[in-house]
């Protein structure tokens, strides 16, 4: 499942809890029609979403739905993924191949540690590899 996939899929049961929650008679089909069409074009950012919201709410306000509590949800929902995102590229951002390691390669120790294999070999991956990190 991709990042978006998973935000929207977090989007979705927020929606659905708070219109549940709330018990208004608000209607949020056409809402998570048009989100699920901004997904598909790739197109799910905070200020989207949120405008979305503010709109579907608006349109219906005689049913009563307080959109302030969702916004302030899908707000810390994708300030937590834009965290996480930028954690990762800090985290991962100068990580080198174990081959340009200054302190060797485990693997290039003859025995001395078993059956430890170079990063090149290793089966989840090297993270000098990841996509987003190469040299």
């Amino acid at each position: 499942m991709s990042l978006q996939d998973m935000l929207m899929q977090q989007v979705t049961n927020a929606i659905m809890n708070h219109t549940n929650q709330q018990n208004t008679g608000f209607d949020p089909s056409a809402l998570l029609s048009q989100l699920s069409g901004q997904a598909s074009q790739g197109n799910l950012n905070m200020n989207t979403v949120t405008n979305l919201i503010q709109n579907h709410a608006d349109n219906q306000q005689h049913t009563g739905f307080d959109p302030s509590a969702l916004i302030g949800q899908v707000q810390g929902m994708f300030a937590q993924h834009q965290n996480a995102q930028g954690n990762q590229q800090q985290n991962f951002g100068n990580v080198k191949s174990s081959d340009d390691d200054p302190y060797g390669d485990p693997a290039d120790e003859g025995n001395n540690f078993g059956n430890v294999k170079s990063s090149d070999q290793d089966p989840y991956g090297d993270p000098a590899d990841e996509e987003n990190n190469r040299r």
